[in-house]
């Protein structure tokens, strides 16, 4: 087994590097095409097999067997031997006594070492992993399966021939099969020009890199970082052979094997169905990188021209689930506003990736423009896969009769072509269509139900049509309907019916992971999600205990980015729903019991005190946070259909609370630049002090520097040109650090002493590592990098640019003039209205998260009792919340309670009726309480002076006082005896 982690990529890049060769000649046969394929293939093979030794991988051995066991496993067996040898009652009665010992030493040492493993827990990636194996179900691994006619599969070929024909119907048997044939025809200039437009260099650069780098192969066992660490010539090779494909319309043999994995759908009750799991296909990564380019060319020209229909909400930049159920909430609560009926009907396509047609595909792509030439290579992909899937040593290879591959980079784009036909029919036709990938949904508003009941037939009627026509399938059976109204009494529906099945009226039905109910009122959907995280909760009781279990802070990472997530899923569209007190309870049940969890407090601790020492504000407050977030989000995209009731009244909330979420933003849609015609350098700090500028910067180059700083919650930039000229500005309040040093190149490029110089070139030199990344990247997020790009380009064709990194405070003096130059702009004053540039969407939302900190501090201002913990914990703090989860779960739990005051001394145990009376054990006169024990109780006063530096301490020097030295003080508490609780729930001695 080789292990592509530790591999030697410096000696890998060589070794590749002198294996390949460069040609700068086009294909001009299939052979070829086929021959360089298989050489480049062996050759990264063999690469990667000399610069990645081979481990050899042990027999796994159990954590928890030790020497101990081993000795008392050869003691039962032999006093076994003996007691049937002697068969006395003696030599029984040893053995079963030396059975029992050995199975409660068992289970003890699996018990140690599993607490030990979760203790041992810190990464994220170990969490995330640990947590899909705790909900994993153990029933859903692939076995024998039923044939529709009721009868079960008799051996893991006929299970995987069953499956194969389940997800992929209409395939051939690869023995039986015909390669289809192609035509090795000459392409026309303009065909040419295309292919030059799909496959650049910089553009397969981004693809390559666009990969995780230890994704799951294909067949082939190439990984992504094999294509990405090989380098400038391996980058040349991939352009030539993906040109190749594309002229020929043609995919190499190793390229179409494509490897099947089913993955069992989660929460089915039924295993034993075929169609409860889903086919992954693992496909070669030289496919998968030129499908990546098509995808983008795609993406970038013909559907800018013909772009999907505005309803469509997959797949698409700014657009995504939570859009999807904003717009139809949206229509939904604007007509229960005006006692309108709203009925919808949600339709699932069975099977859409997997079963519709190759000519359906071909014709959908045809319509939205895509060349020829790339319609021909889509088809031969498509129609080429050779899909093998094994089980058990068996393995079955088929060719796909129809369909598109799950996991294939260019399949979502396919889909949604197909979609759109539906779409744009049902939508002109003047029924409201919405869909998310597969997922369709009709929606149909008015007064009277008779009339919207035989609407809703025409609807489904058409949609069936369509779907006949694409070679799909409606399944009735989940095909719902739900009539949106908040009238007791329906009077004049018919239900409406799919393929001679009548479909009835749901009280409920689940959308995109959103449960809505017929008064749309999201009771259902909070209830669901609670129960939701309860099942996560009691998943996660078998990693964590009282005192032993994952560490606080990794079980405070599986709670805000597992369940929590999962909770607040979609909140923008629910977050109404907890104004009412119920829907608030059982959000703050599910926050106590994490608190509970994090820190293994006593179960009469507050909750409040909980989540204000562990910097976690109340759920409440954080759904409202998030929705204010989505809705700003979705603003900026452009997506938001603002109404003046619902859940769209959010918008009006997020302008009262944050005022500066409704400035003009610097955030857009991503948008792709490739082939840059200006160049950036980054020289090492050595480069700069042993040559210095003119060893840096080429001769005959006009040299600028360009600056950006923030003083005192102002900006500015400057720029320094050589001559000694300098341009300073002020950029107000709002600007950060990054747009100031970005907007000081912008201004460098449009002044006219750069653009009028007479030098061959101009070098800008920048501090900003971070700006000039954001400007050689090929992807752009922000409106002020774009604009600066586009303004280099436009300087790029009148003289060369260069844009060159040169290290802060070193002493090289034009960067030390523009740093004072920037300095003074930005305490310049700002003139004009703010902001300068559009607003950083990180200063907006950092900006919900310092309301969301207020709305908690006044919460625990106002929060009733926490008598003690109002004393010592002043209110929500980031740094005290990430010290507390720095600590043991021992430590922790003590801190806490003496805190909280909720802990093993007297007076707490006095409250809960477990002692006779509250009193100090060891003063005797006052309540024995931990601000009595830390502050003036005259027993501890040597542990106090030898802890703190005091004899006596009041209740503002003990919040100011570390965490470390406040745990040390309880730790030196918790070792004497005389503080250990008689009834045993006092801190433990070690």
């Amino acid at each position: 087994y080789r292990n592509p982690r530790r591999a030697d990529w410096g000696l890998y890049s060589r070794t590749l590097g002198d294996k390949l060769t460069i040609q700068s000649e086009a294909l001009v046969t299939i052979a070829e095409l086929e021959r360089e394929a298989s050489i480049l293939h062996e050759h990264i093979k063999s690469s990667f097999e000399e610069s990645c030794p081979p481990k050899v991988v042990n027999g796994s051995k159990n954590p928890w067997w030790s020497s101990s066991l081993e000795k008392l496993r050869r003691q039962v067996r032999g006093s076994y031997r003996k007691a049937v040898l002697t068969d006395s009652s003696e030599s029984w009665e040893r053995y079963n006594n030396l059975k029992r010992a050995y199975k409660y030493a068992l289970r003890k040492a699996k018990r140690n070492s599993w607490r030990s493993f979760c203790e041992d827990i810190n990464s994220c990636q170990e969490s995330s992993r640990l947590v899909r194996i705790l909900g994993k179900d153990r029933d859903s691994q692939l076995g024998t399966l039923r044939y529709p006619d009721g009868s079960y599969t008799m051996g893991e070929s006929e299970t995987l021939q069953l499956l194969l024909d389940t997800h992929f119907p209409d395939n051939i048997s690869i023995h039986t099969a015909t390669s289809l044939g192609v035509d090795e025809r000459s392409l026309a200039s303009s065909d040419l020009a295309t292919l030059e437009k799909v496959v650049t260099q910089e553009r397969v650069v981004w693809a390559v890199q666009s990969f995780s780098p230890f994704k799951s192969p294909g067949p082939d066992g190439v990984y992504p970082c094999l294509l990405q660490n090989g380098g400038e010539v391996l980058t040349r090779v991939l352009s030539r052979l993906f040109k190749g494909c594309l002229m020929f319309g043609y995919v190499p043999t190793l390229w179409r094997e494509v490897r099947v994995v089913f993955i069992p759908k989660p929460g089915r009750n039924d295993y034993s169905d075929p169609k409860a799991f889903r086919p992954i296909s693992l496909m070669s990564f030289f496919l998968k990188t030129l499908e990546r380019l098509v995808d983008r060319f795609i993406t970038d020209g013909p559907l800018r021209d013909y772009p999907l229909h505005p309803n469509q909400h997959a797949y698409t930049v700014g657009k995504s689930t939570e859009t999807a159920l904003h717009c139809l909430v949206g229509r939904i609560e604007s007509a229960l506003e005006i006692k309108e009926y709203a009925l919808g009907c949600f339709f699932d396509v069975e099977g859409a990736f997997d079963r519709v047609s190759f000519d359906a595909l071909e014709d959908s792509l045809g319509r939205k423009g895509i060349h020829p030439v790339l319609i021909n290579w889509i088809s031969a992909y498509l129609r080429n896969r050779a899909i093998q899937a094994s089980l058990g040593g068996h393995t079955v290879i088929v060719r796909a009769g129809r369909g598109c591959p799950q996991g294939g980079c260019l399949s979502p784009r396919l889909w949604c072509a197909v979609m759109d036909d539906l779409l744009a029919r049902m939508n002109s036709s003047g029924f409201y269509v919405q869909a998310y990938a597969d997922d369709g949904v009709i929606l149909l508003l008015g007064r009277c139900l008779v009339t919207i009941s035989d609407l809703m037939q025409n609807a489904l009627n058409m949609v069936q049509r369509w779907a006949q026509d694409k070679g799909l399938l409606i399944n009735p059976n989940k095909t719902q309907a739900i009539l949106f109204t908040r009238r007791r009494k329906i009077v004049g529906f018919t239900p409406p019916r799919l393929l001679g099945t009548s479909i009835q009226l749901s009280k409920t039905v689940k959308f995109l992971g959103v449960v809505l109910d017929s008064k749309l009122d999201w009771s259902e959907h909070v209830k669901t999600q609670y129960q939701k995280a309860i099942i996560s909760f009691w998943q996660c009781r078998r990693i964590v205990g009282k005192n032993w279990g994952i560490t606080p802070k990794t079980m405070f990472w599986i709670y805000c980015m597992v369940i929590k997530p999962r909770l607040l899923y979609a909140a923008v569209v629910w977050w109404r729903r907890i104004e009412i007190r119920s829907a608030r309870q059982l959000l703050e049940d599910i926050q106590r019991l994490a608190c509970l969890a994090v820190t293994g407090a006593f179960r009469t601790t507050p909750t409040a005190a909980m989540e204000t020492l562990l910097g976690i504000p109340p759920l409440f407050v954080e759904v409202k946070s998030l929705a204010m977030k989505a809705c700003y989000r979705i603003k900026q995209a452009g997506f938001w259909q603002g109404k003046r009731y619902g859940h769209s009244t959010i918008y009006r909330e997020m302008l009262l609370r944050v005022p500066i979420s409704g400035f003009p933003s610097d955030r857009m849609l991503k948008t792709f630049v490739f082939d840059h015609s200006y160049r950036i350098r980054f020289p090492t700090r050595d480069d700069w002090l042993r040559l210095g500028p003119p060893g840096v910067i080429p001769d005959n180059y006009f040299r600028c520097y360009t600056d950006g700083s923030r003083m005192d919650g102002r900006s500015g930039a400057a720029v320094y040109f050589e001559t000694g000229d300098h341009l300073a500005v002020s950029l107000g309040e709002w600007t950060t650090v990054f747009q100031a040093e970005v907007y000081a190149i912008l201004c460098c490029i449009l002044d006219e002493r750069v653009r009028n110089t007479n030098f061959k070139g101009v070098c800008i030199c920048s501090d900003s590592q971070a700006a000039l990344k954001a400007l050689s990247s090929c992807v752009f997020t922000s409106r002020l990098v774009l604009e600066c790009s586009k303004r280099l380009e436009e300087l790029s064709t009148l003289k060369d640019v260069l844009l060159v990194w040169v290290p802060g405070h070193m002493g090289i003096f034009g960067n030390e003039e523009v740093d004072r130059f920037a300095k003074a702009g930005a305490s310049l004053p700002f003139i004009g209205p703010e902001p300068a540039v559009g607003m950083s969407s990180g200063t907006c939302l950092s900006s919900f998260q310092s309301w969301m900190t207020s709305q908690h501090s006044s919460l625990w201002m106002t929060a009733v009792g926490c008598r003690q913990s109002k004393m010592l914990i002043g209110g929500p703090d980031r740094a005290l919340g990430e010290g507390v989860l720095c600590l043991s779960r021992t430590s922790l739990r003590q801190l806490v309670g003496f805190l909280t005051g909720h802990c093993g001394l007297r007076r707490h145990l006095y409250i809960m009726r477990i002692m006779p009376d509250p009193f100090c054990r060891v003063c005797e006169t006052e309540e024995e309480t931990p601000m009595h024990l830390m502050t003036d109780c005259l027993g501890c006063e040597e542990i106090r002076f030898r802890t703190f530096g005091r004899s006596r301490m009041s209740v503002e020097e003990l919040r100011l006082c570390p965490l470390r030295v406040m745990v040390r003080f309880i730790q030196t508490l918790a070792k004497l005896r005389w503080v250990r609780s008689e009834s045993g729930l006092m801190f433990q001695t070690r």
